[in-house]
């Protein structure tokens, strides 16, 4: 009987277990990719923001990338007074959110990735 319970136990934990699958070649993994962060100041006790900005690489002192859709996009997230206008611009535009904190109570840092094809 306590055999046919350990087995039982065994059956339904490992059921129960994670199942992570490899890409295979040719897959979005292995493209380039490309990031962004958006720097986000909120209004105390409100959602709305009091600024984002768009951070893609335009401001490398070494090699500031020039690129016009990056541009259009960052002038376009600045006009949003709420983040999630923000979020759901740069996901039509496809962004995918990545990383996400809270600096301060009022201050957030997102960070985006797309694939270079998109």
């Amino acid at each position: 009987m306590l055999k046919h319970l350990a087995f039982a136990l065994l059956l339904t934990t490992s059921a129960a277990s994670p199942v992570f699958a490899q890409a295979t070649p040719g897959t979005t993994n292995s493209q380039p990719k490309q990031f962004c962060r958006l720097y986000i100041s909120l209004r105390a006790s409100s959602d709305r923001a009091l600024s984002i900005a768009m951070a893609y690489g335009q401001e490398s002192k070494k090699a500031p990338l020039a690129d016009s859709r990056l541009a259009e996009e960052a002038t376009k997230v600045a006009s949003f007074d709420s983040e999630s206008q923000a979020f759901n611009y740069l996901s039509s535009k496809g962004w995918e959110l990545i990383g996400y904190q809270y600096l301060t109570g009022a201050y957030v840092v997102a960070q985006f990735q797309r694939s270079l094809a998109h």
